[in-house]
């Protein structure tokens, strides 16, 4: 943690993370296979396990409220806290180490465990499906939206914009400065906040926006709008916001990223008009740059050629 805190301020930061985060998992695994290796918890502790689960929804709904009461929409506040809903592995490391520690006896390692267990179990369909279920049930969480401006407000209008990029990645931001080197007008949308700061301190133009609300291309303004480019590495997200396009008669090029040849189908049937695939397409110019300065360089210094024998 201390190497951590040290080197959070380097700019290879976030490379260095990705690079650890195999070895991550790894340990995480190993972490989960000790605490299976303790056993199953006895049938007496089964109804205090009964009782945490029934809790689950408490914590989500008070999640919620503090989310609102800190002025943020109700979807954003709803989405999140479904997903903190459930019990994570901190609850698995605290308690091993008070158990290790002499504080708790040892079947609360085996009782935390089974909760965790089946709280992710019942988070899985819960976040797949959470955006289908804020709609169904959208009026009544929406009383308990603060009125006035949120944090999280999306926009409304492109501010004359003619070219749309979703998510501001690496992908993203590339796609951003080549259609400005072209003089188009350009708008680039991301739910991280840090990406955003990055790009602002790059005089960009970018909003707050999550694509995969609905409410976000139901109240867009798209007049004017030549294309959408769809540079998120969430497919999910990327699917929700080409239906939402096409869903509103958008005629322009929504254009999107996949990483993997059994996502081209999906986005066409979303509505996508473009797929590009990020990783194969790099290898192919690169093969081209490279047979390039080769034909040069033979054009530069031809092999001499043999003559005959006098």
């Amino acid at each position: 943690m201390l190497i951590g805190a040290a080197l959070a301020g380097h700019p290879q930061t976030s490379e260095l993370s990705r690079t650890l985060w195999g070895l991550k998992e790894a340990f995480l695994v190993a972490f989960f296979l000790q605490i299976g290796l303790m056993g199953l918890p006895s049938l007496s502790a089964l109804p205090l396990a009964l009782v945490f689960i029934l809790l689950l929804p408490l914590k989500a709904a008070l999640f919620f409220v503090l989310f609102v009461l800190f002025g943020l929409r109700a979807r954003t506040a709803f989405v999140t806290s479904v997903s903190l809903g459930s019990y994570s592995e901190f609850a698995l490391i605290t308690s091993v180490a008070a158990v290790e520690a002499g504080l708790l006896p040892e079947s609360w390692g085996q009782l935390v465990g089974l909760v965790v267990a089946i709280s992710l179990a019942l988070a899985a369909p819960l976040n797949r499906s959470v955006h289908t279920l804020f709609q169904r049930y959208e009026r009544f969480l929406l009383r308990f939206e603060r009125k006035g401006l949120h944090a999280d407000d999306e926009p409304t209008s492109l501010g004359g914009a003619e070219w749309l990029v979703v998510g501001m990645g690496r992908t993203g931001g590339a796609a951003y400065k080549m259609l400005t080197g072209q003089g188009y007008r350009v708008l680039g949308l991301d739910a991280d906040e840090s990406k955003l700061e990055f790009h602002r301190a790059k005089n960009r133009q970018v909003r707050y926006g999550d694509a995969e609300d609905p409410e976000l291309w139901e109240r867009i303004d798209l007049d004017g709008l030549r294309g959408v480019l769809l540079t998120l590495p969430d497919l999910e997200a990327k699917l929700r916001a080409a239906q939402g396009l096409k869903q509103r008669g958008f005629s322009g090029v929504i254009a999107a990223t996949s990483y993997h040849r059994e996502e081209d189908p999906l986005l066409q049937e979303a509505g996508a008009t473009l797929i590009s695939r990020p990783f194969a397409e790099a290898g192919e110019r690169l093969a081209e740059r490279a047979l390039g300065i080769n034909l040069v360089e033979e054009a530069e210094d031809p092999k001499p050629t043999e003559t005959a024998a006098s």
